[in-house]
């Protein structure tokens, strides 16, 4: 799955069966797969897969669009999010480990200098329409992405209602052997939406390793910005580093989803966690 969380739907001359699904707008859609059984539509999609070592797969999500027409796949922009609509804009400054001198490669990559602090973004967008606080996502933020992802013309958009209609094609319930899981309770064709799930946060996928503070350390600070539902919904997540039930790494390497870089000068990669679809092919 690529980038689920920003990107503008792309151009497609026809969707059929096996092409990858248009880039969503916001939030996280997994799609059913060709070749792939209706018990086990999901399997393919690395939101949920977890291999012995915990890392996620990425894999390029399927087409859904029924009509196959040549069209713009997109969904229909809602009122825009400006600044004052932001909750706790804040920064947080986490020092380096040691001064150093600049390194080319850390330095290209990140696009800081060794010698100086890291400086942060932390926001909540909340959905279109939802109350403060509910449903929202919080965001730790590379300085400039905040200012890019505003200026977007289609964000937010509108989210499918997948997980809230009384005939969603899944049901969550645990297996005697590999505990939680999402199940398809219908039948699934290549191409069908399964869920659209906004995160619970989104925050970068690693931080330099010269960075005093560790990237448990941030993400905790991040969860208490979080209601206290959207927190125990990270920490019953399954870790497949250890036992400890809530160790913030652990859970997280499990089950983040890579979705590539997000606007702004900042070039790295963040990771969206999505507490439904971490659950898909759990292990």
């Amino acid at each position: 799955m690529k980038r689920g969380f920003l990107n503008k739907p792309k151009v497609r001359p026809s969707l059929s069966a096996g092409e990858p699904y248009p880039e969503a707008s916001i939030g996280t859609g997994v799609a059913a797969k060709p070749g792939v059984s209706s018990s086990r539509a999901a399997k393919p999609v690395s939101a949920g897969s977890k291999p012995a070592s915990g890392k996620v797969r990425e894999n390029e999500v399927p087409a859904s669009d029924p009509s196959g027409a040549d069209s713009e796949v997109h969904r229909s922009a809602v009122a825009p999010v400006h600044v004052h609509d932001i909750l706790d804009n804040e920064h947080v400054t986490i020092p380096p480990a040691k001064k150093r001198a600049p390194r080319a490669p850390i330095e290209g990559k990140y696009n800081l200098k060794t010698t100086e602090d890291f400086v942060l973004d932390i926001l909540l967008l909340p959905p279109p329409g939802a109350a403060p606080r509910q449903s929202c996502t919080a965001c730790l933020l590379y300085p400039g992405a905040k200012e890019a992802i505003l200026a977007l013309s289609y964000f937010p958009s509108e989210m499918s209602t997948t997980t809230t209609r009384s005939d969603q094609p899944f049901e969550v319930r645990e297996h005697p052997d590999t505990g939680i899981g999402v199940f398809a309770t219908v039948p699934l064709k290549p191409g069908d939406e399964i869920l659209s799930e906004r995160p619970l946060f989104v925050v970068p996928l690693a931080f330099p390793s010269r960075a005093a503070s560790s990237h448990g350390e941030v993400v905790t600070m991040l969860l208490e910005k979080l209601p206290k539902a959207s927190q125990e919904q990270f920490y019953g997540l399954h870790n497949s580093r250890n036992d400890r039930k809530r160790d913030v790494d652990g859970i997280g390497v499990t089950n983040y989803l890579n979705i590539g870089a997000l606007p702004g000068p900042y070039e790295g990669a963040y990771a969206a966690l999505c507490p439904l679809i971490s659950r898909i092919n759990h292990r």
